[in-house]
């Protein structure tokens, strides 16, 4: 049985985009005859596998946090210890993102495996993505502090792009990053867009004219997804534009309780924050609405949680930022705004209420997700990487 090593900073730990299209890839793998392992730090005291690992080889380094292992030296020396003493015994190891950046050059033991990067984003493009959050927030100390720090892991990404035999970039907006600013040769550079399910996230026909009108909002609670502009939006809408419009507020994070302070402050009774969703219930949690707001700050690379709203033929409603805007068209899918403006986001809503063409956009943002993110098809390209070796 051919052997394959996943190394990932955070696989069970939680529910973001990162783990859970790692653990689709895991999957699949395992479900085509590759005894696969997964190398990630360990659990917190307490704390349950957010993912069934069922089937798989789950090997713990190391009690960093998920979200320091990407400082963490100590996590760094523990990969780098494991892939030497064993690296070798593996036909294939995929490095999802950043956790080979502790290693200073390619040890011997991987000198015969094939070593593939796959790449969610880019630090040039977190870069951009904090200045826009300082447009929208100038007091924002977090986003000036991470500014200098993403010149220091551009520098990082750049040296686990020469570590790897083959790159993945899950969307054109990451692709074009490598190739032009780091510098990536195109004969080692491969575009596999970000996949779902389209079974498990089956098309809903709508009518879009009952009322109210139906908003979800399913995204990680946190300051750089745009929750507060959409609240702000929102507010203006059905305080001043008179809209009789309900919004779902789906997901956790450091924002949650201050998301409930503002709707029982504006008195916001059509808004209800849900708190997080067990990843089997997303699907039910999309079809209690209509239309999708994604406001999102970043320049995300092709968010799941978008994904996922297309596919089950909600109209989405998103920021225009590289990556979403690759996946909505303007007048074509969807609607687009400007990033971080409320009063973009606010008549972006007006026109979607009135609109007569939301079922023409429903059937088209599915058909393009079923044309280039069906799981099926974009695995089977990621297959076809991995079985033809090192040579590019």
């Amino acid at each position: 049985m051919k052997e394959i090593l996943i190394v990932i900073r955070s696989f069970d730990h939680l529910l973001g985009g990162m783990e859970t299209h790692t653990s689709l890839v895991a999957k699949f793998l395992s479900a085509r005859g590759y005894r696969v392992t997964v190398l990630t730090p360990e659990l917190r005291p307490g704390s349950e596998p957010v993912i069934d690992c069922q089937g798989l080889n789950i090997v713990r380094v190391g009690r960093t946090p998920p979200a320091l292992t990407k400082y963490s030296i100590s996590y760094w020396r523990r990969v780098n210890r494991y892939l030497r003493d064993n690296g070798s015994k593996y036909e294939v190891i995929i490095n999802s993102g950043m956790s080979l950046a502790g290693l200073l050059r390619r040890p011997t033991s991987l000198n015969e495996v094939l070593v593939l990067t796959v790449f969610h984003g880019t630090y040039r493009n977190e870069r951009r993505s904090l200045i826009s959050q300082l447009r929208y927030n100038p007091r924002n100390l977090k986003a000036y502090l991470g500014i200098p720090y993403c010149f220091v892991f551009s520098w990082l990404q750049r040296r686990v792009c020469r570590l790897s035999d083959k790159i993945v970039a899950v969307s054109p907006g990451v692709a074009k990053s490598l190739l032009g600013e780091y510098r990536v040769p195109s004969s080692k550079l491969y575009l596999i867009e970000n996949f779902i399910d389209t079974e498990r996230f089956t098309f809903r026909q709508r009518t879009f004219t009952a009322r109210p009108m139906k908003i979800v909002f399913l995204s990680r609670l946190h300051p750089a997804k745009g929750i507060f502009v959409m609240l702000d939006a929102l507010r203006l809408c059905i305080k001043e534009d008179s809209l009789d419009v309900v919004c779902d507020v789906y997901g956790s994070g450091s924002e949650l309780e201050s998301v409930r302070m503002y709707v029982e402050k504006y008195e916001l009774s059509q808004v209800v924050a849900h708190g997080p969703v067990r990843r089997e219930l997303v699907p039910d949690a999309l079809n209690t609405g209509d239309f999708f707001v994604f406001p999102t700050l970043l320049q995300e690379a092709q968010p799941l949680a978008l994904l996922e709203a297309m596919s089950s033929g909600l109209v989405c409603i998103v920021a225009n930022v590289p990556g979403t805007n690759t996946l909505v068209k303007a007048r074509v899918s969807g609607y687009l705004f400007s990033v971080g403006s409320v009063d973009g986001l606010r008549a972006a809503i007006n026109v979607a209420y009135r609109s007569k063409n939301n079922v023409a956009y429903s059937k088209r943002a599915r058909q393009a997700v079923d044309e280039n993110h069906s799981q099926i098809k974009q695995l089977g390209k990621l297959l076809e990487l991995i079985q033809g070796g090192r040579e590019p």
